[in-house]
């Protein structure tokens, strides 16, 4: 029995490590005319060490930033938006997105 109970909550500690988010606010503002997105507060995350999101925090909606995070929102596992909708167009080149390194190496550093 009390074998049991251990795997048990040996089980339930290791699940809820593998559901593990880490989180970090981002101000546009300071990120000046690099900033790519269309809502100036968010918040980047990891979500099990791999995939990537940036949330807008006025509205909570979720945007996936890595192909994991795209794959997994595509695939229902994960629940998200897409982040075309809310990805500035460069204003410099005509059909080209503005770059969203500075959000992504954001979330990617909360990978690590």
């Amino acid at each position: 029995m009390m074998r049991s109970l251990f795997a048990i909550g040996l089980l339930v500690i290791c699940s809820s490590a593998f559901a593990a988010e880490k989180t970090q606010a981002l101000d546009g503002a300071s990120f000046g005319n690099t900033w790519p997105l269309t809502f100036e507060k968010a918040t980047v995350s990891c979500v099990n060490g791999a995939y990537a999101f940036v949330y807008d925090t006025a509205t909570d909606n979720r945007y996936p930033l890595n192909g994991m995070a795209s794959s997994a929102v595509k695939s229902g596992k994960m629940e998200g938006y897409d982040l075309d909708t809310v990805w500035k167009d460069d204003p410099n080149y005509s059909g080209v997105k503005m770059s969203i390194s500075p959000v992504l190496d954001s979330a990617l550093s909360l990978c690590k």
